[in-house]
């Protein structure tokens, strides 16, 4: 049996969770909740989402406005 991810799923399992388990150890190389929410925002405004950061040619990210 095969299960298929979105590639939203596929770039959010990226951004949040680890690819290595660490005993108790969080990673600093994950976005939090936080950090998530603020990027899901950004990319609601530049009306893109997750998986448009797998794209070749990506999302532009700035912290200019």
């Amino acid at each position: 049996m095969s299960i298929s991810l979105s590639p939203n799923t596929q770039a959010i399992l990226l951004l949040m969770a680890p690819l290595i388990a660490v005993l108790n150890e969080p990673s600093a190389d994950l976005l939090t909740q936080v950090e998530y929410k603020r990027l899901a925002r950004f990319l609601r405004e530049k009306q893109q989402q997750p998986a448009d950061l797998l794209a070749p040619e990506g999302v532009a990210l700035s912290q200019r406005h």
